[in-house]
């Protein structure tokens, strides 16, 4: 995504001269997180921490796919938890949730400490990950946290950014539209099922999360930098 842009905005370079080392994770933020893996219970419990900006990540239409949820089955609230934490707007979101009858499903809550959010993405069964159009050449830090968290991700984005790339690439989760509600009430509905029955749901794994680590990352710029020095 951010190579092509800039092969585009430089079309007289090399494309052999541009690189990309990606985003990641440093391990010492995530070491004395302690990640639950008793299996999935219920009620399954979603998270998302961090800003829902509506111009590019709506949470809306998920709602109205938990709304779906809800009016398909009497024991939703009893099967489904879903916490945003810190979104941003919340009086807004609180609003939009209340007036769609989810508040015994869907919470809203204020900041916390990074390491708190951190245990609390730990202690959840999915990571949802917002990421809409205009972010698509864009991969958000939050993802390299779900990934080295290992926790199973619905990705909300579209089918052709780098977020859905990545999260495809690594088998760390599921993508489904971000701005399509009933594709996000089937997905939803996929996913409870496959709970049920004891179907594992895609997830990283431990080899492929190490080689997004900061300290990975490091050895690959400065072998670039190497190579660039000598190939001068």
């Amino acid at each position: 995504g951010m190579r092509n842009l800039y092969l585009d905005r430089y079309e007289h370079k090399d494309p052999n001269d541009i690189h990309v080392i990606e985003n990641g994770f440093d391990y010492p933020d995530l070491e004395h997180i302690n990640v639950s893996n008793g299996g999935i219970k219920m009620p399954v419990r979603f998270i998302h921490a961090g800003l829902l900006d509506p111009d590019y990540r709506d949470p809306i239409p998920f709602f109205k796919a938990v709304q779906k949820i809800k009016d398909n089955s009497p024991n939703a609230q009893k099967e489904m938890q879903i916490d945003f934490i810190a979104p941003g707007d919340e009086n807004k979101y609180k609003a939009e949730i209340d007036n769609m009858q989810l508040s015994d499903m869907i919470h809203i809550h204020s900041p916390v400490p990074y390491k708190t959010v951190l245990q609390q993405m730990a202690d959840s069964d999915i990571l949802l990950l917002f990421q809409g159009a205009g972010c698509d050449t864009q991969i958000p830090a939050k993802l390299y946290e779900y990934m080295c968290i290992g926790k199973p991700i619905m990705g909300l984005t579209t089918n052709t950014g780098e977020s859905a790339r990545l999260v495809k690439a690594t088998n760390a989760g599921t993508i489904t539209s971000i701005d399509d509600s009933d594709a996000i009430y089937v997905e939803l509905q996929k996913i409870m099922s496959d709970i049920k029955a004891g179907v594992d749901l895609p997830c990283i794994s431990k080899e492929v999360v190490a080689t997004f680590s900061r300290q990975r990352q490091s050895k690959q710029l400065a072998e670039t930098l190497h190579n660039a020095l000598k190939s001068n």
